[in-house]
């Protein structure tokens, strides 16, 4: 049987990875430190960027970089010396989840 139906979830899904694309770059070039988590940040951009990585486990990676790109954080990224360490926290439960599936991406 043949689907055609679009679903909310994968509607809000398409909405929420094309934020990512459109916005990750600026957010780094924001960024005037260079943080000890970029690689992975990096790394999770390029695995959402691949055709063969199955669309359940970009959900996961997205919500990620949504975190990570968003102001509204639990700590502010403009909180001096912790703004940062819930995005980390946040990408490293994610990169930790992924694994091995996740070193072919690293730069």
């Amino acid at each position: 049987m043949k689907r055609t139906e679009v679903t909310y979830n994968e509607v809000r899904f398409s909405d929420q990875l094309e934020y990512v694309l459109k916005n990750l770059d600026r957010k780094l070039a924001r960024i005037k430190t260079k943080l000890f988590f970029i690689g992975h940040v990096i790394a999770l951009y390029r695995f959402i960027r691949d055709p063969h990585v199955f669309w359940g486990r970009k959900v996961l990676v997205v919500g990620a970089l949504l975190y990570f790109i968003l102001p509204a954080d639990v700590i502010p990224d403009i909180t001096p010396i912790l703004g940062f360490s819930d995005d980390a926290t946040v990408i490293a439960a994610v990169v930790a989840k992924l694994g091995k599936r996740l070193a072919k991406y690293y730069p």
